[in-house]
């Protein structure tokens, strides 16, 4: 049975949205719109949010909403999934670039792991913004030996055309 939970570690409040066991597409789906109601009832200013994906069969339905579950995900400060199959873990990968969230979501293979990640501050430096930059940076620009600017190519951003085609490719069941 899926669930919402709210988890206290180290003094960081965590939404812990549990998907593990879930029965159905539409039971997936309606976690989803809650989490999505509670995110944007949040008045938080860091959203800290745990996603079990343990036994989670992700079939098209569930592929095709998570854009529109995904819309207040610019609120989350720090995302960690965990238990994701194999077999879906690069199209949940390109899920979150195309949704332009892969910077705040780190992937790790269980609970325990996932709850000291998103407590740990040191893994969630910001690199891009504003303030003091780390050595060898400024302002996001990363400088090279010489003193002059390297820039880091982008990770490439999927087009949603580009996605449904990933996600048809991969011959996902229809729905549970």
């Amino acid at each position: 049975m899926s669930s919402i939970k709210h988890v206290d570690y180290m003094n960081k409040p965590i939404l812990f949205i549990d998907l593990e066991g879930s029965a159905s597409d539409f039971e997936v789906v309606d976690l989803g719109e809650k989490a999505k109601k509670l995110f944007k009832l949040s008045s938080r200013i860091e959203l800290y949010v745990m996603y079990n994906l343990t036994g989670v069969v992700l079939t098209k339905q569930v592929m095709v909403n998570m854009k529109q579950l995904m819309e207040y995900a610019n609120m989350v400060s720090r995302r960690v999934i965990f238990g994701i199959d194999p077999k879906y873990a690069e199209l949940v990968r390109q899920v979150m670039v195309n949704l332009n969230v892969a910077a705040n979501t780190r992937y790790v293979d269980n609970y325990t792991q996932a709850v000291n990640l998103i407590v740990d501050d040191t893994e969630w430096v910001n690199r891009r913004g504003a303030g003091a930059a780390p050595k060898g940076t400024a302002g996001g620009r990363v400088i090279g030996w010489d003193g002059r600017e390297r820039r880091q190519d982008p990770p490439k951003v999927y087009r949603e055309d580009e996605f449904i085609a990933n996600v048809n490719k991969m011959n996902l069941p229809k729905s549970q």
